[in-house]
Parts: C-alpha cells; sequence; structure tokens
C-alpha cells in the first residue's frame, strides 16, 4: 500500500511554510523596508578634473522641494523625500523599485568649498558641482636651474 493512501485529503505540505513565511513578514517586513531607504543603490556617476568634483545622481518623478544637499569636508549628503502614489484600496506592493525616502552619502576625493558648491535638477537628474578650496590645491613649484 502507498503512504499517499494514508495522507488525510486536506494534507497540505507547504502550509508551515506559509506560516514561517507570515510570521519573518509580520516580525521583520517594518525593519526591511525601513533599512532598504539606507541601503537602496540609486544610480549616481561621480567625476573629478582639475580641483572640481562632478557628481549626477538619476532621482526620476522627484520634486525638487524634496531634494536636500548637504556637505561636509569631503562627504555629500543627499536626502530625497517624495510622495508616494496612492494605491486603490486594499492594493499592496509586490515590488517597488522607488523608495518614498532615499540617502546617498558619497565621499569626495577631496575637502570642498560649500559657498561655491552648485546643484541643478533637470529632466531627473540631479547634477551637483563642487570646487575644491584654492587653499587646498597643489601649487605648482617651478625648479631653476643653478
Amino acid at each position: 500500500m502507498l503512504l499517499t493512501n494514508r495522507l488525510p485529503a486536506t494534507f497540505d505540505p507547504w502550509r508551515v511554510m506559509r506560516a514561517i513565511e507570515q510570521q519573518w513578514n509580520e516580525s521583520l517586513g517594518e525593519w526591511l523596508d525601513t533599512a532598504s531607504q539606507f541601503f537602496a543603490p540609486g544610480a549616481f556617476r561621480l567625476w573629478t578634473r582639475e580641483g572640481t568634483a562632478i557628481v549626477e545622481f538619476d532621482l526620476p518623478g522627484c520634486s525638487p522641494d524634496g531634494i536636500h544637499v548637504s556637505v561636509l569636508r569631503d562627504v555629500l549628503t543627499v536626502d530625497v523625500t517624495s510622495e508616494e502614489p496612492q494605491l486603490p484600496e486594499g492594493a499592496e506592493y509586490h515590488l517597488r523599485e522607488r523608495v518614498p525616502q532615499l540617502k546617498h552619502e558619497v565621499r569626495l576625493p577631496f575637502a570642498v568649498d560649500p559657498q561655491r558648491t552648485e546643484a541643478s535638477y533637470v529632466n531627473g537628474v540631479l547634477r551637483v558641482t563642487l570646487y575644491q578650496p584654492e587653499s587646498d590645491r597643489p601649487a605648482r613649484i617651478e625648479v631653476k636651474a643653478s
């Protein structure tokens, strides 16, 4: 006789797995949502040229009012807060690549002059231009022949 003849008709081998998944979602769901805000990669580019650093962030669908840029020594911080679209009642996300809050901290190759820092937001791209203070730039020393 086969073992399947002895199992009840309501036997569900995945019931335990679904119960574990539900328990983990209840316990860790809020924590994972919060952590994803800080570990979301987001696309950005950084390049330098003669005492100037330029950083571009791809931030489609954001409002310039929700973008906050600050710089301290050699760390650029960009905080983005955007309004999340309202879902119909009873709907929930299955996949979400954009989070309503995002924080980027980028270490720059040199300390910058915050008074000369410029930021612009055009077509979903935030471009931050940072300048190295003249006093921190290497000075060219002329070599004299004797």
